[in-house]
């Protein structure tokens, strides 16, 4: 097995070599900017009306902000994604990320604690990201964030009832990710 996929630009083939560590660490900030544009919104319009139930790093959470931290703490994303070519998609390649937890750092910032494998390497990366809300559902966004080695990226991913699903877009290239979140237990590797 190759991580070798062959891609059509501009008329030109071309091989894109990137490694399982850099599709990772794109999904993640996927991951982390649904979830931001997700809490926005929400925060946003139920801010003053919401009772502050938890306080995190002197920041107050409010009811909503509470239930997203909760999800996002010892979660395993399982799931698919997809490259978006030739005006199709690519077969579902499965993906599975563990997020540590999630910390609200102003009003619309977080910091997305997570584990990464690839090879026989395990790395906590802090992913910074915006929360939005769209009702009660937190869409985490990262838009143009520059990493070190890997490029630029973008993404906005929804986390509801217990999925997650989002686009996300690097250089030259972009797909669709989706799945389900499970609480990692004790046990759980």
């Amino acid at each position: 097995m190759n991580n070798h996929t062959e891609l059509k630009h501009s008329g030109r083939y071309f091989i894109n070599i990137r490694p399982t560590f850099n599709r990772w660490v794109v999904h993640l900030a996927c991951f982390s900017a649904i979830g931001f544009c997700s809490f926005l919104g929400l925060a946003q319009e139920n801010q003053d009306s919401s009772e502050t139930v938890e306080t995190t790093n002197g920041i107050q959470l409010n009811e909503l902000e509470t239930k997203f931290k909760q999800t996002m703490t010892d979660a395993v994303f399982n799931g698919y994604w997809r490259l978006k070519q030739d005006g199709g998609l690519s077969d579902a390649k499965k993906e599975s990320y563990h997020i540590k937890g999630i910390t609200k750092i102003t009003e619309k910032s977080w910091i997305v604690e997570a584990t990464i494998s690839y090879g026989n390497k395990n790395v906590t990366v802090p992913v910074p990201v915006n929360v939005e809300w769209a009702d009660d559902t937190p869409v985490i966004s990262v838009t143009r964030l520059g990493i070190p080695g890997l490029g630029t990226y973008s993404a906005r991913v929804l986390v509801f009832d217990g999925c997650y699903s989002g686009v996300w877009s690097g250089p030259d290239y972009g797909g669709l990710l989706s799945g389900v979140i499970e609480k990692k237990t004790p046990n759980s590797k």
